[in-house]
């Protein structure tokens, strides 16, 4: 009698618990885009850890991660030559425009390309080599201005831009077309790090390494709008097993917020800088992320805002 063997997320992370409980050795491959930016830089040399990385770049090979173990470089021209190395157990999609992408500002037709097209071009050969789980990352943008106090997946979309509206797009693409057991739009917030540029920490870094004076507004307002390299690998590597949904959305942010002026003073104090604060009248609206999806339906406890700022002021 011929019994059909079951299919699914559920059914391929079950088999691979099983090979570990039976003493078998079980790496993880990844394929990763955008791995000539911070993050996915930053991915591809941590994942690769835990596992083969296929890291795609589009223009010119990352020299940082050339001749590192278990990356293989990939450019975007050959994405499909990656077939043969089907399966892969986890798509992470980071390629993205961004405002700050190059020396000008981009164009829209870059945005639609990159956020939109790329993502479906990612897609269909992540489905072609029959990815278990297709990780995009988004952004909180999506939501453009932010009118509550408190933003959670359920805030409805106000006016985004560009960026934010294209990345949407790209989570579109992905609900839509892709094909893995299982696939998540992260909308991240502001990531820091060794080389970040973009998050609004990084600036008060910057300034604060330079001794130079630095402006806030709303000093008591809470903040938690941040994660780091760290703390996304943590939750890549704790995905596979706590997957909720065939396809979800999920916002990002570290835990227990923080006062601005609190979280400001803690990167002083840690460099020794001897910027001086000054505070603004400024009308626009503060708020804070939730992460009570992150928690109760992942089962994922972020790291604390004043962790992420610890770890970022001593790189």
């Amino acid at each position: 009698m011929n019994i059909c063997k079951p299919t699914g997320t559920i059914w391929i992370l079950f088999e691979r618990r099983q090979r570990r409980s039976n003493g078998g050795y079980f790496r993880m491959k990844y394929l990763v885009t955008g791995c000539s930016g911070f993050i996915g830089g930053n991915l591809c040399r941590r994942l690769a850890t835990y596992g083969e990385v296929f890291a795609v770049y589009h223009r010119q090979p990352p020299l940082a991660l050339e001749g590192e173990a278990n990356i293989r470089l990939v450019p975007l021209a050959q994405l499909e030559t990656l077939i043969r190395h089907a399966p892969i157990d986890m798509v992470i999609h980071c390629a993205a425009v961004h405002p700050r992408s190059g020396l000008n500002a981009p164009a829209y037709q870059e945005y639609l390309w990159v956020n939109g097209e790329l993502t479906g071009r990612v897609v269909e050969v992540a489905n072609r080599l029959s990815a278990t789980v297709f990780l995009y990352l988004s952004t909180i943008s999506v939501y453009g201005e932010v009118t509550t106090g408190c933003l959670d997946e359920k805030t409805p979309f106000n006016a985004p831009d560009l960026y934010g509206a294209s990345k949407y797009l790209g989570e579109l693409v992905v609900q839509e077309f892709c094909t893995a057991s299982a696939s998540l739009c992260l909308r991240l917030p502001g990531v820091v790090g060794r080389s970040g540029l973009h998050a609004w920490l990084c600036g008060i870094k910057q300034r604060a390494l330079h001794d130079q004076p630095i402006t806030i507004y709303k000093p008591e307002s809470l903040f938690n709008n941040i994660t780091d390299i760290d703390d996304i690998v943590r939750f890549i590597r704790h995905l596979p097993d706590h997957l909720a949904q065939p396809f979800d959305r999920l916002n990002m942010a570290a835990s227990a917020p923080l006062p601005v002026i609190d979280a400001v003073s803690m990167m002083l104090g840690a460099i020794g800088s001897k910027s001086r604060i000054t505070v603004i009248d400024d009308s626009r609206n503060s708020f804070v992320i939730s992460t009570g999806k992150l928690q109760e339906q992942y089962g994922f406890f972020p790291v604390k805002t004043a962790d992420v700022i610890a770890r970022f002021s001593m790189e």
